[in-house]
C-alpha cells in the first residue's frame, strides 16, 4: 500500500530554510520569542511570563506541608480527646441514669463538633496527599 502524506499548504523547505532558522535563532537569542509560519502571515511576538525560581516554590511547598502536618497533628490530638470524652459520657450515663436526657443533649453537641473536626482533618490529609506527602 502506498503511504499518503497530508498536504497542509506549507512549503516545508521554505519553512526550514537556513535563513528562517537563523532569523528565529537570532530573535530567540535577543530574548524575544516569535511564532513563525510563512503561510499563516507575519511574525507574532509572544510575551514571556515571569517565573519564580524552582527553589522558592519548593521552599513554599515544604513550609506549607509543615504547617499542614502541624494542623493534622493538632486535629488528631483533639479527636483523641473527644474519644476520651465520649467514653466518659457513657460512664456517666451508666452511673447516673436520671441525667440521661442532659447527657444525651451534651453528647449530641459534642458529636457535631467531633464530626466537624474529623472533616477538617480529612480535608488537610487530602491536600497533603495532593502535595505528595
Amino acid at each position: 500500500m502506498m503511504e499518503q502524506k497530508a498536504d497542509f499548504g506549507v512549503n516545508t523547505s521554505e519553512f526550514w530554510s537556513n535563513e528562517n532558522v537563523k532569523r528565529e535563532q537570532a530573535a530567540y537569542d535577543e530574548g524575544a520569542i516569535h511564532l513563525f509560519a510563512p503561510s499563516l502571515g507575519p511574525v507574532i511576538p509572544v510575551t514571556q511570563v515571569e517565573q519564580m525560581p524552582v527553589v522558592e516554590v519548593k521552599d513554599e511547598v515544604r513550609k506549607g506541608l509543615e504547617e499542614l502536618e502541624a494542623k493534622a497533628k493538632s486535629y488528631r490530638f483533639e479527636i483523641q480527646e473527644y474519644q476520651a470524652t465520649f467514653a466518659e459520657y457513657n460512664e456517666l450515663r451508666a452511673d447516673f441514669p436520671e441525667l440521661e436526657t442532659t447527657i444525651d443533649n451534651v453528647l449530641r453537641h459534642t458529636s457535631q463538633e467531633f464530626r466537624c473536626l474529623r472533616g477538617r482533618l480529612a480535608a488537610v490529609e487530602v491536600v497533603m496527599r495532593a502535595l505528595g506527602k
